[in-house]
């Protein structure tokens, strides 16, 4: 699971996410982020792994689904939809992703269409009080955005994509239903 748009929805209240964003030029960027959760591995992973649900949870994609699965890899075809003032645009990404249980998910697209590299990882760590969640991606737009625009609605939806899947652990840890 590692779709991020560059244009986000509505806000997410994300007060438990960390997200740090940096602008190297050209419309490349790097972030990484992080949250805490009470829980076990297990809990989050469940969440993260739910390829064909993602899109229930998470509010910038309209598109998840797995084309392929083998012991060694996953293809996660995904799709979304930003908006941010007045620019809009559809994302689309082939995920070539793989899984260490419980620990670790790399992901990367190879599909190139809107971006000329999209790659990065989910990493799963337990702690004394619960669960760190780490999330890193680097990418390189093909399209063309003003870069303040696009640097801060990347920021934004990757927050927001953090505090959605926390939320979702929180839920089904709890046993309530996915919205």
């Amino acid at each position: 699971m590692g779709a991020v748009l560059l244009w986000g929805r509505q806000p997410v209240l994300a007060e438990d996410v960390v997200m740090n964003l940096q602008d190297l030029g050209k419309g490349t960027y790097r972030l990484e982020g992080q949250f805490h959760i009470a829980g076990a591995p297990y809990d989050v992973w469940k969440v993260l792994t739910d390829y064909e649900h993602i899109s229930s949870f998470v509010s910038s994609l309209r598109k998840s689904s797995v084309k392929e699965s083998t012991t060694d890899r996953i293809m996660l075809e995904q799709e979304a939809l930003g908006k941010e003032f007045v620019f809009s645009k559809r994302i689309r990404v082939m995920l070539q992703v793989s899984e260490i249980p419980y620990k670790r998910i790399d992901f990367e697209d190879v599909l190139h269409k809107d971006f000329s590299f999209y790659e990065g990882a989910w990493e799963i760590k337990s702690s004394g009080t619960g669960v760190d969640v780490h999330y890193k991606l680097s990418c390189r737009r093909l399209f063309v955005v003003p870069n303040v625009i696009a640097k801060d609605a990347l920021k934004k939806s990757a927050t927001e994509l953090l505090a959605e899947v926390r939320a979702e652990v929180l839920r089904r840890k709890e046993g309530s239903p996915t919205p």
